[in-house]
């Protein structure tokens, strides 16, 4: 069962997620101005031939980043043997405030000779340096007529989750008591868990699911009890399974169709989740959840935000019988405002969560590991002051060969300050605003950060009655031809890949379970670490801040089983994915880029390189120019080369191609793609797959 359409889902979420209302840019039923020969007819856009069109070009203030467009379109009268790609398009162009194209994103739609109506919503994440927004309505059916009607474009700022540092009481300064992995307390003044036992029915076909179980006077008394956060195949629903690179179900996207071109959308629509065996839709496990809490005192007329650290993998919402919203990727951390939804006064509140085992979204999830689902990782409610901190960057640039450092504080609205403590809780810089309403300060010799000297400064946040607080870093990685920089030094990275999993818990990992693997590292000279390949738990990467670990951070982004098929044919190669794979990725970035560990930006692992991927690139990049990319499907796209379980005479090879000793870099076998770049970094992003007794032989 297909829970939503891909591209599509901020629908309900705008204002509830992303935290703000909608601003309409282009209102529905306003075509204007006309161009070409354009006409409108009641409701109607007409385009009669090609060249007709109808163009508008927006201003867009800083921050508004999440694009919706609306409305549906259909064709006529168009000439047979017309490819559908050519019927109509939707073309943008987005430029920065100095008139330069940040990413043109052409949307084609329709496709040959359809009189009905298609829907083309799509939604769209803005790279955050776009200033203005041209959209065209045009005609290319060659001969064939274009309409358009209740089409609209509509912008909502984009909030990303935040790392958990919900506000602080007032007179804190004492480091240890500000951040951190070991600041574990469930519930505090500003932050209460909803972790524990809840209740819960399970179905694995769809249409059984209980359909009516948010209503508040639902009874509920006679559901199993479960654990949350827990993985619900260790808690005796459904198997937990392992799958190498094969989708737990049937592999309904790409249809690589013989005769047809693969890139048409007539012949690859929407995925389908459908049983592997079957080829029904009648095996997908529903969860339904169900539990209950009080606001804490001192909570009315603040802000309430509900947060999943992870769920797998996409989950209705809703609180006190009231529909909040809908996420997907089950590797980030969602965030909901319910404000508007709960009540206070010692009053329950009920919170309803149905959580599918797969949906389209699973497509972008094939990882090599064990597959579990269901609420995982923990869930809170935290309170801020009504126009209180969202998000805020912290950025660090060095001068005179490191001896002195400029730290700046940005994306707080209004009038906001900041101070900088060192490890033994002395305040070493106080930050100003600048006329560019940043927060900045001049710091003179700071101890850098490294994965052997791993100092962390705390830096504190305010604005009126709301308290921030981050553990930081100073730290700077550069490319350098064929080198990769920490602090101007030439580093070789020591690491592997680490997946999320527990011998007891699956993919719910305790903390001391991350700080046992994070001291086995330490003690056996391992210095980096890839997230394979998602996001983990926040709390890891609090634990490499602390304990030195450089962290390639990889997105939740792997569509393992069309690309072992078709390389050349992946997930992103298809337009149809491209806001998925970009969000994800974008999401990542805003969500770890205050960490001074995180070194290295990954898009993901072993899907089909394509126009998507080179989008996420450049999105990261808009976001954070400051750490290098990494993505082994599309080496020449990425600033790092990367290359898995080559033999040695390949990297003897590679090491002479890329110090410019070679001319022409050979492959490991007659059909190796030829992807190396000389005077360009590479690493071995895997090199021994361990599973039970596969490294015993490692030493050799």
């Amino acid at each position: 069962m297909r829970k939503a359409a891909l591209g599509a889902f901020l629908v309900a979420l705008c204002a509830s997620v992303f935290g703000g209302a909608p601003i309409t840019l282009w209102k529905a039923g306003d075509f204007t101005p006309l161009r070409g020969g354009a006409r409108v007819e009641g409701d109607e856009l007409v385009l009669p031939k090609p060249g007709a069109h109808c163009a508008r070009r927006f201003a867009l203030k800083p921050g508004w980043r999440v694009l919706r467009l609306t409305g549906e379109m259909r064709t006529t009268d168009v000439p047979a043997g017309e490819q559908s790609w050519q019927t109509a398009r939707i073309a943008m162009e987005w430029k920065d405030k100095d008139g330069q194209t940040v990413c043109p994103w052409p949307e084609n739609i329709g496709w040959t000779g359809t009189t009905a109506w298609k829907d083309v919503t799509r939604s769209y994440l803005l790279p955050t340096n776009v200033t203005s927004l041209s959209v065209n309505l045009c005609n290319l059916a060659g001969g064939g007529e274009v309409r358009f009607r209740n089409f609209s474009l509509a912008i909502t700022r984009d909030y990303f989750a935040q790392h958990g540092n919900a506000p602080l009481p007032d007179g804190v300064t004492d480091p240890e008591s500000l951040t951190g992995a070991y600041r574990t307390a469930s519930r505090t003044r500003t932050r209460y868990s909803l972790n524990g036992v809840w209740r819960l029915s399970w179905t694995g076909d769809p249409a059984l699911r209980v359909k009516d179980f948010w209503r508040e006077d639902f009874d509920d008394r006679a559901w199993h009890a479960v654990r949350v956060p827990g993985c619900l195949e260790l808690q005796g629903f459904g198997s937990p399974g392992y799958v190498n690179w094969r989708y737990p179900f049937s592999l309904e996207f790409p249809k690589i169709v013989e005769g047809r071109d693969w890139r048409d959308p007539a012949t690859n629509t929407v995925p389908r989740i459908l049983d592997r065996d079957t080829e029904r839709p009648n095996y997908n496990p529903v969860a339904s959840y169900r539990t209950s809490f009080t606001l804490p005192e001192g909570w009315e007329g603040r802000r309430t935000i509900l947060r999943f650290e992870g769920v797998a993998s996409a989950y209705y919402v809703w609180v006190n019988g009231q529909k909040v919203g809908y996420a997907e990727d089950s590797k980030l951390p969602s965030e909901f405002d319910v404000t508007g939804f709960v009540r206070g006064g010692g009053r329950a509140n009920v919170l309803a969560v149905e959580v599918y085992r797969w949906c389209d979204g699973s497509y972008l999830e094939d990882q090599d590991m064990f597959r579990f689902s269901g609420i995982f990782r923990d869930v809170a409610i935290w309170s801020m002051p009504n126009d209180g901190i969202w998000d805020f960057v912290v950025r660090t640039e060095f001068g005179d060969g490191y001896k002195s450092a400029t730290i700046s504080v940005e994306g707080i609205d209004g009038e906001g300050r900041a101070d900088l403590f060192d490890a033994d809780g002395k305040n070493v810089a106080s930050l100003t605003t600048k006329p560019s309403n940043h927060l900045t300060a001049q710091l003179s010799f700071p101890r850098l950060w490294s994965a052997e000297d791993p100092y962390l400064y705390t830096l504190v946040v305010r604005k009126r009655g709301d308290i921030r607080a981050r553990r930081i870093g100073f730290k700077e990685q550069r490319i350098d031809k064929n080198r990769l920089l920490v602090n101007g030094k030439a580093v070789k990275l020591k690491g592997v890949n680490r997946h999320e999993h527990s011998p007891d818990h699956g993919r719910s990992v305790t903390l001391e379970e991350m700080v046992a693997d994070i001291e086995l590292m330490k003690r056996s000279n391992i210095d980096t670490v890839r997230t394979c390949h998602y996001p983990d738990d926040r709390r890891w990467y609090d634990l490499c801040d602390r304990y030195g670990v450089y962290v390639i951070a990889e997105a939740n982004v792997e569509g393992h089983e069309s690309y072992v098929y078709w390389p050349d044919k992946g997930l992103g190669a298809f337009p149809l994915w491209d806001h998925s794979i970009v969000e994800r990725n974008v999401r990542q970035v805003g969500f770890l880029r205050n960490h001074p560990s995180v070194t290295i930006w990954s898009m993901g692992n072993e899907t089909g390189h394509g126009d998507c991927f080179r989008h996420a690139l450049a999105a990261v990049k808009a976001l954070d120019p400051s750490r290098p990319t990494h993505w082994e499907c599309g080496n020449p796209d990425a600033d790092i080369d990367s290359r898995m379980y080559p033999p040695v005479w390949w990297l003897e090879e590679r090491g002479r191609f890329g110090d410019g000793l070679a001319d022409v870099m050979p492959g490991r076998k007659e059909n190796d793609r030829q992807d190396q770049t000389a005077l360009k970094p590479i690493i071995m992003c895997e090199y021994a797959h361990a599973m039970g007794n596969a490294v015993g032989d490692l030493k050799e």
